[in-house]
Formats: structure tokens, sequence, C-alpha cells
């Protein structure tokens, strides 16, 4: 099971990654563009996806990573290297025996929550998020970067076309 769920983190982590590095052709005055019901301005969202992403797997791994406890804005490159890192982490914790029935404690111990909802929480809260940033993208008058699931296929060799004499 964990392959599998290496895969979603794969594709996760591109998906940010692609949409980082189209946002780097923006203006600064763009990257402060928001969206309705948006978290907030385009940089302040891919903030807030890697942001969470990272906590996720904090809470899950016991990993530190000392930037969590900064309200800084990361610009495009630190977000890049720090989604990278992430999916390291991701990487690492996914080479362990993982029960997902395992109860953590999160909120200063205000609630349990078990390891399997923590894991789709961390895929799904970035899909979310990463729509908000191409409506905002197509709000600008772009056409944002397809990051679908066979978009991340395509481009890692994942997916190929069959050799009609093969």
């Amino acid at each position: 099971m964990n392959e599998i769920t290496r895969y979603m983190f794969r594709h996760n982590t591109w998906a940010t990654q692609e949409l980082i590095e189209f946002c780097k052709q923006l203006s600064p005055s763009e990257l402060e563009t928001t969206g309705t019901g948006s978290v907030g301005h385009l940089l302040m969202t891919l903030n807030h996806i890697v942001h969470a992403e990272t906590n996720y797997l904090r809470r899950l791994s016991g990993l530190q990573f000392d930037w969590l406890n900064s309200e800084d804005m990361m610009d495009l490159d630190t977000l890049g290297t720090r989604i990278s890192a992430t999916l390291d982490g991701w990487e690492a914790y996914l080479d362990r025996d993982i029960d997902p029935e395992e109860i953590y404690y999160v909120d200063d111990g205000e609630y349990a929550v078990r390891a399997g909802v923590i894991i789709t929480q961390a895929i799904h809260h970035g899909n979310h998020h990463r729509e908000q940033v191409c409506a905002i993208l197509t709000g600008l008058g772009y056409q944002p970067p397809d990051i679908q699931s066979w978009e991340f296929a395509w481009k890692t060799g994942l997916i190929w076309p069959v050799q009609e004499n093969a």
C-alpha cells in the first residue's frame, strides 16, 4: 500500500512544483492577486500548500523543520526547495511499516486522529489549493499548467504509447 501512496505524494509534489515554476514568470503584483474563495493571494496560497504539507509530514514522522515556526512569506525559489525536501521526508516516512489506524494527537493534544486521515488530508489539501491557484491564474488571463495525474504520468514516463509492432 505504501507504494501506491508514494505515487500520490510524488504527483502531489510534482503538481505543486509545476505551479511554482509557472508562477516565476509573473510580476510581483500578479503574485499578489487573490481570487474568490482562495486562502489568499497566489504567493500566499503556494506558501500555505508547502507549509501545510510539511506540517502533516512533521506530525506523522516527527521530523523537525525549523522554518515551520516562521511566518515569513517564502519566495518561489525557497518554496521549490522546501517542497522537494518535504517529498524526501514523505519518501522516508513511506519506507516505514505504517499503521493507518495509529492515533496521533493534534492541536496541542486537543484532538485525536488516525494516521490514515492525516495522509488523506495531505493529498487532498494540496489538490484543493492548487485549484485555487489555477483559478487565479485563469483570471489573470494565463493558461495554467496541466497538473492532472495523467500529465504527471506523461512527464515522468509512467504512461507511454504502445508500439503497433511490439
